[in-house]
């Protein structure tokens, strides 16, 4: 019978690398940070200030078809009352 031979393996090499740190580059200059605490009317704020009132009005007009429906229900139930 024939006996197979185990491959032998090679220790593996230990590479020393010198890790070099990268260089960042900047595409651009960056602006100075504004003060937190500042007001500026922007096309952002614009949109901010349109979601705002979309928002706002939903609400009211939920609030509004609340009271409608209310409204109806006491109707009915004045009107079960007199039969």
């Amino acid at each position: 019978m024939a006996t197979i031979a185990s491959a032998k393996k090679k220790p593996a090499l230990s590479s020393k690398r010198t890790s070099k740190s990268p260089q960042y580059v900047s595409f651009r200059i960056s602006k100075t940070d504004r003060p937190f605490i500042s007001f500026e009317l922007t096309r952002q704020s614009f949109y901010w200030f349109l979601l705002s009132l979309v928002i706002l009005l939903l609400g009211l007009y939920i609030i509004f078809l609340h009271v409608k429906i209310v409204d109806m229900y006491h109707q009915l139930d004045a009107a079960r009352i007199m039969l």
